[in-house]
């Protein structure tokens, strides 16, 4: 189709670094986007894509991925070969699980996995020591209720030098105590976690951090900050 294949062709004759797909409908992977070797940002968001192709790792130059609201219920195994990644985010997708690999991923900057059905996250996790913007929200509550994102939120223990990290929309009833030990932590967003009532006293600690997202928390009190 036209507003497919145009932009790729655009793409080969100009020598542009980023392509974009943004809800065009696409159901497959369009292979010949696997020809353009200087590409460094690829985005398919809202789309109908189900696989990811290994001929993806011919993109040797690409640092951003967004593969946002597709449905794959699995993380593309292709990805575990670009660890020149920089910006990865698979959020409002299908994905049951994120698998141990995804540490191997030492040059990732920024990771967004909210908005899934994965109900556990490998230690591995915290290996991504350049990782500095984590997004993690809407993530689905547990059978008996609880927030599933409580389960979720010991993995993270060694992301300490995390500077913006979206919790929103988790049925959190308190911020976490974990987040005390996120020093160089600059932006925190828990937007609708309407169970949040108070801003605890040890926020006061977090020096850099000059932004909290606070939308729709009707019974908060701040008197904490």
């Amino acid at each position: 189709q036209k507003y497919i294949q145009q932009p790729i062709t655009d793409c080969k004759i100009s020598g542009a670094t980023e392509l974009s797909f943004h809800k065009t409908w696409l159901q497959t992977f369009p292979m010949e986007v696997t020809e353009l070797t200087h590409l460094r940002a690829l985005k398919l968001l809202m789309n109908g894509v189900r696989t990811i192709p290994n001929e993806l790792a011919n993109l040797k130059a690409l640092k951003v991925l967004q593969l946002t609201h597709n449905p794959l219920t699995h993380v593309p195994e292709v990805i575990r070969q670009m660890s020149q990644l920089e910006e990865l985010d698979l959020s409002e997708c299908e994905l049951v699980e994120i698998p141990e690999w995804i540490g191997e991923l030492q040059n990732l900057r920024a990771l967004g996995i909210g908005y899934n059905h994965f109900t556990r996250l490998p230690e591995s996790i915290g290996l991504l020591q350049n990782l500095e913007e984590l997004e993690l929200s809407h993530m689905e509550a547990m059978e008996d209720g609880a927030p599933l994102i409580e389960g979720l939120l010991p993995s993270l223990a060694p992301l300490t030098h995390l500077k913006k990290v979206d919790l929103s929309d988790n049925g959190l009833t308190e911020v976490p105590p974990l987040l005390q030990s996120f020093t160089q932590l600059e932006e925190l967003d828990l937007a609708w976690n309407s169970g949040i009532t108070h801003i605890p006293p040890w926020m006061r600690n977090l020096a850099s951090l000059h932004t909290i997202g606070l939308n729709y928390l009707a019974t908060l009190e701040l008197s904490g900050l």
